[in-house]
């Protein structure tokens, strides 16, 4: 499954495929149905990398007992209703094999929505402008489109979870470039951060929840962090999987945003701003995607 074809994709591309959620739902023979599948969704992002942000976040702005399973999937399929209300074209699924594997979501922002991350309380002026995650108050004419959340299903394998990941990129950017959006950006957890500082540079846990803390600290080293360097077979890559994937993509870092989620300690309670310009180098995503067909 994993052999290179001609064009440097996996064999498993071949059975990936993208459908918007608002044309699925309407396929589906009841709004029980519906229900249920949206409950599946809300589900997938608490059994997945983030479970654990999730849960404190609902916590924290919710009032939802971590351990309160239902009451959370209520509250993310509350969110994703409001969002198909919001902007339904930027729901976007993604099947592996005929099974839903993941999902994205998308929507316009105004350009103004960066002055209003990198003030102090990044993730509460984050919350403001997306309403609490409802994105009831988008800009349907916003010049910048914002990857908002990417989830995918636990169950895949890594390489299937990559190309997933890749098949929701690609369709966030023709989606950009079909309604005329010359910006996207994607807010990007450094996932890999706090294992490359304790596994590679033998840092124990007092030192990098210093470096997670001080911003002078922090701010040198994602800058240490972020530099591309070459590999083994002589491409220039980026340390960490997740944002590298954006950047193989025509991605560029933009600039960290310290605490901005400070329940997700495996990314040391940060995320980075990636960004990609002009008509969004599609050129650059070789792989090739079909429209999934669900019987």
């Amino acid at each position: 499954m994993g052999a290179n074809g001609k064009n440097g994709t996996s064999d498993l591309h071949r059975d990936v495929g993208v459908y918007p959620l608002p044309d699925f739902l309407r396929e589906l023979k009841s709004e029980r149905e519906s229900r249920g599948f949206l409950e599946r969704l809300g589900e997938m992002r608490f059994k997945g990398g983030w479970r654990r942000t999730f849960k404190n976040e609902y916590r924290k702005y919710h009032g939802i007992n971590p351990r309160d399973m239902k009451s959370q999937i209520a509250q993310s399929v509350k969110e994703i209703q409001s969002r198909l209300e919001a902007y339904g074209d930027g729901e976007i699924l993604v099947f592996y094999k005929g099974r839903a594997t993941g999902y994205f979501k998308t929507v316009p922002f105004p350009l103004g929505l960066i002055s209003a991350i990198r003030r102090d309380d990044i993730f509460g002026n984050y919350r403001k402008v997306t309403s609490g995650g409802t994105f009831e108050d988008h800009e349907s004419d916003g010049l910048m489109f914002g990857c908002c959340e990417i989830t995918v299903d636990q169950w895949a394998q890594r390489d299937i979870m990559k190309g997933v990941a890749r098949g929701l990129i690609k369709e966030e950017l023709e989606l950009a470039e079909k309604e005329g959006v010359p910006i996207v950006a994607a807010k990007s957890r450094p996932g890999g951060i706090v294992r490359y500082m304790r596994d590679k540079e033998g840092r124990n846990w007092e030192e990098i929840k210093h470096i997670g803390r001080d911003p002078d600290s922090y701010n040198e080293y994602m800058d240490k962090y972020m530099k591309p360097f070459y590999n083994e077979k002589g491409k220039l890559v980026l340390n960490d999987d997740i944002l590298g994937m954006h950047e193989g993509y025509g991605a560029h870092w933009w600039f960290p945003e310290q605490l901005s989620r400070p329940d997700d300690i495996w990314s040391l309670g940060s995320n980075v701003m990636m960004i990609y310009r002009g008509n969004h180098l599609l050129k650059n995503m070789r792989l090739r995607y079909s429209r999934a067909k669900i019987s």
